[in-house]
């Protein structure tokens, strides 16, 4: 497979990771936020991040 170099410019941003009153990933939530963050025009997003709440998340969420 062939590497093909890129170069990304513009805003990167860390988009929080949402949470439900149960403390489970508020996946709805999640998806509005990557949709709007996505129709800003960025090339790239973080997440999850610390700013996030990676500490709470379980192995498999991380995934």
């Amino acid at each position: 497979m062939k590497s093909k170099d890129y170069s990304m410019e513009g805003v990167v941003p860390i988009i929080p990771t949402p949470f439900t009153d149960k403390e489970e990933i508020d996946i709805e939530s999640l998806k509005r936020l990557v949709d709007f963050a996505c129709s800003c025009g960025i090339e790239a997003a973080c997440l999850p991040a610390y700013a996030s709440e990676f500490y709470k998340l379980t192995d498999e969420e991380k995934l």
